[in-house]
């Protein structure tokens, strides 16, 4: 008897995973066939989801790896047939040869529809449709590629999030995911890329940058089309973004230390940042943040400016982002009560407001006999009707009912000290 005639042929070794039917010839002893049956493909297709921009062409493919037809006798007449489920989103330009896993879309208005892919047995039926397997394509409006933000600083050891996306002409979302990405600093000794991530239409990609040493540097990101496997090395887009790291802050120096002031009087301090070996940086190096221990002692704002309140110790305090702090001690002193002052100006000299306006700040400035403008300490101040107002040391009135009264100013605590007046008329709401 002579061994069974057996052929085994390997077919579309890419299509790895497609269930399907195939026919098994078994020879007999004198060669001739015995019996023809089915058989079937070894694995399935895989048609991954792809994405695309309204105007573009993408080649797709059904990856298959490890499947193969086993048949004995006559090959099989196997076709492929590639479908839209939307010619108005996208259509099938091109399906190549027979037994091809390859197709281009050519894609036509955003939206979503299913690719399907049918493989024919055309000794059974021209569309027998033996296996098929379909995916999503998704289609946006044409758009380019941003990194965002396109500048940043970060201090050592601090990361950022650069985010990567796709933007229409208009400003709108363009996601696409069939773009991959490569992302590359230009100098790794500044910073390290702690993080990349993939795009989907869902989870755009984030790099995440770590600062590592005081420098500036690129931040390149890239995108390659991950569906057209013979143009996987072609660059679509790029971009960057330049961050800079800055040193870090080890001491913070306020000057003048110490500082004496007289009660009324205010002056402004500076703050120097140092870095570890005591070189000065930047003042943009980072933010910070004034403060005094004892405020009903004085008043400092966000320049630095100290305004002394009453007599006593305190200190001026300056801390960064970061929680390093460099403090000054301030002595104040009562101020010299000045006997050239004859004459107190108010501002305004009348002024009308809405109850709803709340507050009204006046000011005052004194004088000596020649008219040259005297520094002083500060002022006494009163409201003739506290029913209409109350009034601060500082001139600030706070209204409470309509009305009208006057708000003075002295200079001194006698009698006979010199002052001036404004006038305030407090009106209803209604225009």
């Amino acid at each position: 008897m002579k061994p069974l005639n057996r052929k085994v042929v390997s077919f579309a070794s890419r299509f790895s995973s497609l269930a399907a039917f195939v026919f098994l010839a078994v020879a007999g002893c004198n060669g001739e066939p015995l019996a023809t049956q089915q058989g079937y493909f070894l694995g399935s297709i895989n048609i991954p989801a792809y994405g695309g921009w309204v105007g573009d062409t993408v080649r797709v493919t059904a990856d298959a790896e490890t499947g193969f037809f086993v048949f004995v006798g006559t090959a099989i007449d196997l076709k492929v047939r590639w479908t839209s489920s939307d010619p108005t989103v996208f259509t099938v330009i091109a399906d190549g040869s027979e037994t091809t896993q390859f197709a281009k879309l050519k894609m036509v208005g955003a939206g979503t529809a299913t690719l399907t892919v049918n493989v024919d047995d055309t000794r059974i039926d021209p569309k027998s449709n033996v296996s098929s397997a379909s995916s999503t394509v998704t289609v946006t409006q044409k758009g380019v590629m941003r990194v965002s933000p396109k500048t940043a600083t970060i201090a050592i050891g601090a990361t950022k999030d650069f985010n990567i996306g796709f933007v229409t002409t208009s400003g709108g979302s363009a996601a696409n995911p069939r773009f991959a990405f490569d992302f590359t600093v230009s100098n790794g000794n500044v910073t390290s890329l702690v993080k990349t991530g993939t795009l989907t239409v869902a989870d755009p990609p984030v790099a995440t940058l770590k600062g590592l040493a005081a420098g500036t540097i690129k931040l390149i990101v890239r995108a390659y089309d991950q569906t057209d496997k013979l143009r996987q090395g072609k660059v679509y887009f790029e971009d960057t973004a330049v961050v800079t790291v800055s040193p870090t802050v080890a001491t913070v120096v306020v000057d003048p230390n110490p500082k004496t002031l007289q009660v009324g009087f205010d002056h402004v301090f500076t703050a120097t940042l140092k870095d570890n070996s005591g070189a000065t940086l930047p003042s943009t190096t980072t933010t910070v943040t004034w403060s005094v221990l004892d405020q009903a002692l004085a008043t400092v704002d966000q320049t630095g400016r100290v305004t002394a309140l009453a007599v006593g110790s305190t200190k001026v305090k300056v801390t960064t982002a970061e929680g390093v702090s460099g403090t000054a001690d301030i002595v104040i002193e009562a101020a010299p009560f000045n006997p050239n002052v004859v004459r107190v100006v108010v501002t305004p000299d009348s002024v009308a407001l809405r109850l709803s306006d709340v507050k009204c700040q006046f000011s005052a400035k004194a004088y000596d006999a020649n008219g040259n403008e005297v520094q002083v300490a500060g002022f006494r101040w009163i409201i003739d009707d506290s029913t209409v107002g109350s009034v601060d040391a500082s001139g600030l009135v706070t209204f409470k009912k309509v009305g009208f009264t006057a708000v003075r100013a002295f200079y001194g605590n006698d009698a006979n000290a010199p002052g001036g007046s404004g006038s305030l008329t407090v009106n209803p709401n209604t225009p």
